[in-house]
């Protein structure tokens, strides 16, 4: 060999060791480019995967919500039912109170005028009333 040769031969291994370990820093820099990446669709997986399960809990919650809404509406609705279906057996009987309420009512009305009506007949002929008495009874 030639020293021209071996020159030549030495500066293409030279450029072929620039070519390789600049193919390693682009082989590097992919690796920490995929590296970081991965680390970024891993976070962003984590990330989903909590903002599902918060959505899940979410509507658990609600569907519990709604669940014991439904039965209180559900209790609401059974004990008004009990309430109306008592209400109406009793109705006849509340009617009766009521209309014995408007006799008595009519009665004691009429007692105190037929009490006024006495009490002033008595005022009116008292003189009168105990001399029809006296005479009956025979007291002089």
């Amino acid at each position: 060999m030639t020293p021209d040769q071996s020159e030549r031969i030495i500066s293409n291994l030279a450029t072929l060791t620039e070519s390789v370990a600049g193919l390693r820093r682009d082989g590097e820099r992919r690796d920490e480019a995929f590296e970081q990446e991965r680390q970024d669709s891993h976070a962003s997986r984590r990330e989903l995967h909590e903002k599902v399960n918060a959505v899940v809990k979410d509507i658990s919650t609600v569907k519990g919500d709604v669940r014991v809404a439904a039965e209180v509406n559900a209790q609401t609705r059974t004990t008004v039912d009990q309430l109306n279906t008592k209400f109406e057996l009793a109705a006849p009987t509340i009617a009766q109170v009521e209309q014995a309420k408007r006799v008595g009512m009519w009665l004691l009305g009429g007692g105190g005028l037929a009490f006024l009506g006495v009490v002033g007949a008595v005022l009116a002929w008292g003189e009168t009333i105990k001399t029809a008495f006296s005479h009956w009874l025979g007291i002089k």
